[in-house]
């Protein structure tokens, strides 16, 4: 019994294509695509959107407009590594952003790599500051601090639905001679 060799996958100029009934390759489009919802619901989701509200996100922490994570965040967001007592929904981050404001009042986010794929955005980012304000439980310093991070954001309708993330805390805590 002779076995059949598997046709090898197209992809042409990288772009994706599915093969149709007619066995031509007919290329899938980029920016929208259906994808199912932590809630259940079908979503159209585009890539650009999700990418913008990533950035509006990063906008937010860099300039102190926490009131604007109404606008970027859901109301049943999930964030899969919250800091100690953080609560759910852009509440959460509005408390979370606004301590390290008062404690970092120039602190800034730099993304360094970002990539989006369907519904999701993930990122490497650079975090700096200067500690000016209490910071958990210790007064201000006067150091600066540059410490790395990763993030990676899912989204519907242009909010932000979950987030896993991680910041060089220990990082943080030696900079400022505190470890």
């Amino acid at each position: 019994m002779t076995r059949r060799r598997a046709k090898p996958r197209r992809v042409e100029q990288g772009v994706a294509t599915r093969r149709v009934r007619t066995h031509h390759l007919v290329p899938l489009p980029d920016r929208h695509r259906t994808s199912r919802h932590h809630y259940g619901e079908e979503l159209m989701f585009d890539k650009k959107t999700n990418i913008a509200a990533q950035e509006a996100f990063g906008e937010a922490i860099n300039t102190g407009d926490i009131d604007a994570f109404d606008d970027l965040v859901d109301l049943n967001s999930i964030d899969h590594d919250p800091a100690p007592g953080q609560q759910p929904g852009p509440e959460g981050y509005k408390q979370f952003f606004g301590e390290m404001r008062s404690a970092f009042p120039d602190l800034h986010v730099d993304v360094e790599n970002l990539l989006a794929d369907g519904d999701q955005v993930a990122f490497a980012y650079t975090l700096t500051g200067t500690h000016q304000g209490p910071f958990k439980g210790h007064e201000a310093t006067g150091r600066t601090i540059e410490v790395r991070g990763l993030q990676i954001s899912k989204f519907a309708e242009g909010k932000m639905t979950e987030r896993w993330g991680s910041t060089d805390e220990m990082g943080i805590l030696t900079q400022l001679g505190l470890d």
